[in-house]
């Protein structure tokens, strides 16, 4: 976890500094999305999976939900800031808060001031055996099929057009980005009460 926070800084800090003095390209921004994207898609389970080396048994119960729910209030509470950011001061403002604040979390996620629980069993599996019998058992239920499949095609058809809409909707009637936070807020919170 360390490790993806402190490159998501880096890159972070990159995009803040081409920014900062105008030299960001369309390409190189779109190479350092592709980086970013592709290590917050390790982010995600880490993060997750930490909870129960850091939470004794009795408090998972209340972990998980405390944790979900800082979680997608967050998730809902960046756009917005990130547009009061970009109103008050400019795109760069924006991107050296998100790198102060990604370097925060990877301070508090060094593995010193975390006190792991101990491993209760060791098994030893590999990720190509886990990703089998994940397969193999959402293969054996109609259910899980089918609410995957909605979830993926309401993502790809519906959010997906959304999300790529909202920008184009707020440059048409002259919006400034907190406009376009506003909108992109209102689109998230639907989409988690549409998921509920």
């Amino acid at each position: 976890m360390f490790s993806t926070n402190l490159a998501q800084v880096i890159i972070l800090a990159i995009i803040y500094y081409f920014v900062a003095f105008d030299d960001m390209t369309f390409l190189l921004l779109l190479v350092l999305t592709v980086f970013f994207g592709t290590i917050d898609a390790f982010f995600g389970p880490v993060k997750t999976s930490m909870i129960p080396k850091i939470v004794t048994k009795d408090q998972m119960q209340k972990a998980n939900p405390l944790f979900q729910g800082f979680d997608q209030v967050s998730f809902i509470m960046g756009p917005l800031l990130a547009g009061v950011f970009m109103e008050f001061g400019n795109v760069s403002t924006s991107y050296f808060v998100a790198t102060v604040l990604v370097l925060l979390s990877t301070v508090l996620v060094f593995p010193p001031f975390i006190k792991e629980a101990p491993v209760e069993a060791k098994l030893h599996h590999t990720p190509i055996l886990d990703l089998k019998e994940g397969l193999l058992y959402v293969l054996k239920s109609k259910y899980l099929i089918t609410g995957i499949t909605i979830l993926i095609s309401y993502n790809f058809l519906v959010m997906g057009a959304i999300i790529v809409s909202i920008p184009l909707v707020v440059d048409l009637y002259g919006g400034t980005p907190i406009h376009l936070s506003y909108l992109e807020v209102q689109g998230l919170a639907w989409s988690l009460v549409l998921r509920l």
